[in-house]
Parts: C-alpha cells; sequence; structure tokens
C-alpha cells in the first residue's frame, strides 16, 4: 500500500545528459567490453523504486473504486 506522498510516478535515475551518453557505454561486438564498461552501464541505467512502479500503475488508468475487495485492474488495486 502507498502512502499519500510517496513514489513518483515520473521517476527515472538517469538525466537527460546522462540518457544521451548511455549509447557511448555499449561496446560493438568486435571491442571486447570490459566489466568495468558493463557496471557503468548498470550503473547509468540505475533502477526505480516499487512505490515509483505503483504510482505509475495508478495513473495508468482511471481509478474508478479505491476498495481493495472490487479492485478490477492493476491500477485500481496500486491506488488502494
Amino acid at each position: 500500500m502507498l502512502k499519500k506522498d510517496e513514489g513518483n510516478a515520473e521517476a527515472t535515475k538517469t538525466k537527460d545528459e546522462q540518457q544521451k551518453s548511455i549509447g557511448k557505454l555499449f561496446a560493438k561486438a568486435s571491442d571486447n567490453a570490459s566489466e568495468a564498461e558493463a557496471a557503468a552501464v548498470s550503473a547509468t541505467i540505475g533502477a526505480v523504486s516499487g512505490a515509483d512502479i505503483l504510482q505509475a500503475i495508478s495513473k495508468s488508468g482511471e481509478v474508478f473504486d479505491k476498495n481493495i475487495k472490487t479492485a478490477i485492474d492493476a491500477a485500481s488495486i496500486a491506488s488502494c
């Protein structure tokens, strides 16, 4: 269950400039990418929190009823 101000439906762990540079971190098949490059890619992409994901689900559809017993879709369940 989410609290009122918990999570951000529009969360991203990368900024605009970082998103543009992610492609540069991926090596061509012939470049023999190192583990350091792979770690840099992973760190740059990042991950959003579960609360952020639930907020996005909650806002993805029209929520008619915030009662968990009668919820019929993921958006309704996430908003309960």
